[in-house]
């Protein structure tokens, strides 16, 4: 049975404090490697836990499928330009001191799943064991097209990654055959520095994803855009699916990504996360009584802010919001 994605933490128990993690800017029209990394490095002297990057491999103009990030269903013209993420990843491990890394998230289906356990491993190791690897089925029938793989079956052949993936980040020679793929005999190294595999995160609305995250990973990585009766009822899927493989089901929690808008005060309407530093710590506060302990919180998704304004932004989560919310 897994035995857990990565180091297991405090995240989750009882008692202990928020954790954060910042998404970067590794997206949009003013996409630039040196934005990226001032913002990372910003992220990290405020004390954010990890930073974070998406991944999007193609932009389809006309999209089979509704993007399920935004309301009607379009796809960010953000999406056009956006740095591949572990490689983005692996370039900033040397710069950054202390912060993890993670990815929100990587498309099993769009990768081979050996080339994928390679460059994960290889990110953990230049790292020192600092990689979240957020996994997901994908939404982008375009992206799974161009890597030759059937849309319905994307499912089916994430549960076949994540095995595949758990042996071959093993470092020893090992050997499975799947519907979808094979090995035979053969080793992936060097192994990653986090045992028994790098810290995993399952991205995605579905209860599927809960159960995933239940079985081989850390945390269920879903939008706050999903409704609460949902969140609750993804929370007990993941411990149920915990307990059914062995596992502690107090190791694995509830990690959103949280998109958000910081500025003026607002309302007694307002939408959650948009408003004054002190109504975000307000929002936080509805997270922590849901049971989050970990949250990304997000600028870019599902519309993009200008660079300026994301700036301006994270100051105000660094010196008024987050020496706030990390104590609750």
């Amino acid at each position: 049975m897994p035995q857990g994605g990565g180091q297991q933490t405090e995240n989750g128990e009882k008692g202990t404090h928020m954790q954060f993690g910042f998404h970067l800017p590794n997206l949009g029209p003013e996409l630039s490697a040196d934005t990226v990394v001032r913002m990372a490095w910003r992220a990290e002297v405020f004390g954010f836990d990890s930073v974070w990057v998406v991944e999007r491999i193609l932009w389809p103009r006309q999209p089979s499928v509704p993007y399920p990030g935004s309301d009607d269903g379009s796809v960010p013209e953000s999406f056009q330009k956006v740095f591949e993420p572990l490689s983005l990843l692996a370039w900033l491990a040397p710069q950054m001191q202390r912060a993890r890394l993670g990815t929100s998230i990587v498309v099993t289906g769009e990768r081979q799943p050996a080339v994928l356990a390679k460059t994960a491993a290889t990110v953990d190791v230049l790292s020192k064991g600092r990689l979240i690897l957020g996994l997901g089925v994908g939404w982008n029938a375009e992206e799974l097209q161009a890597a030759g793989v059937d849309y319905e079956s994307r499912g089916r052949r994430m549960d076949e990654v994540l095995k595949l993936l758990a042996l071959l980040w093993t470092g020893e020679v090992v050997s499975f055959r799947g519907e979808f793929y094979s090995v035979n005999e053969v080793m992936c190294a060097p192994a990653p520095v986090q045992k028994p595999y790098p810290e995993l995160w399952m991205g995605g609305f579905a209860m599927a994803a809960a159960r995933r995250a239940g079985t081989w990973g850390r945390a269920w990585h879903p939008s706050m855009r999903l409704p609460e009766p949902a969140l609750r009822k993804g929370i007990e899927v993941m411990r149920r699916a915990a307990e059914a493989a062995g596992r502690d089901p107090g190791g694995v929690m509830l990690a959103p990504r949280v998109a958000l808008h910081v500025g003026k005060e607002e309302g007694p309407h307002r939408q959650r996360f948009n408003g004054s530093p002190a109504q975000i710590v307000e929002d936080c506060q509805y997270m922590r009584r849901l049971g989050v302990t970990y949250a990304m919180l997000d600028f870019n998704l599902p519309y993009q802010y200008p660079i300026g304004e994301q700036q301006e932004m994270l100051e105000m989560l660094g010196h008024e919001v987050l020496p706030l919310a990390k104590e609750l």
